[in-house]
């Protein structure tokens, strides 16, 4: 994904152009927040959480389960971790 920043108004590109990319071609430009991730648009998290709905309403409550013992498991890694790095920093 070509990188390019706003001055005076225009958006300039940081690096070559790729050849193909004559005067006329059609781009698409996407914002990125500070820390340089792309900010989802209010459409895309509509589509999201639709498309959470959706499975959350297909699914039984064995699946539920499943789900709810695999965001548990996550949880307990994530709290290791950040006690190992506390403790590095110690």
């Amino acid at each position: 994904m070509l990188k390019a920043i706003i001055q005076k108004g225009a958006i300039v590109p940081l690096e070559p152009l790729p050849p193909e990319w004559r005067d006329g071609f059609e781009v698409s430009v996407e914002p990125r927040s500070a820390n340089g991730t792309v900010e989802p648009t209010l459409a895309q998290i509509d589509q999201i959480y639709a498309e959470l709905d959706r499975m959350c309403s297909s699914g039984d409550a064995a699946d539920f389960e499943k789900f709810q013992a695999a965001l548990d498991q996550v949880a307990r890694h994530d709290k290791a971790t950040a006690i190992r790095s506390a403790e590095r920093l110690e």
